[in-house]
């Protein structure tokens, strides 16, 4: 017998009031039967990043590579947590923290 059931939420932001481009993935939460939630932070991809700076990617690519924007490589591609990216940006902390 299943003590409790997972469900995951997936927010899109279909008016791109986020930054991204309109019906793109915001965030997610995860919820279980037993009314337990946790939600997770925005995962940006390389792709994503560029359009929230308005860099190219090629731009962004080189930049995440250097170490000069946070992120990291999982496989063949990156990620990058949003929270953080603002936080850099504002320059609260570096990509080396």
């Amino acid at each position: 017998m299943v003590d409790s059931t997972l469900f995951v939420i997936v927010l899109i932001d279909p008016e791109g009031d986020s930054g991204l481009p309109p019906g793109r993935f915001c965030d997610y939460m995860c919820v279980t039967t037993k009314g337990c939630c946790m939600s997770g932070p925005e995962i940006l991809t390389l792709e994503e990043t560029a359009t929230y700076l308005r860099l190219n990617e090629q731009t962004t690519y080189r930049l995440l590579r250097a170490g000069k924007l946070p992120g990291i490589k999982i496989g063949h591609q990156w990620r990058i947590v949003r929270e953080e990216l603002e936080t850099f940006m504002r320059g609260e902390t570096s990509a080396a923290d």
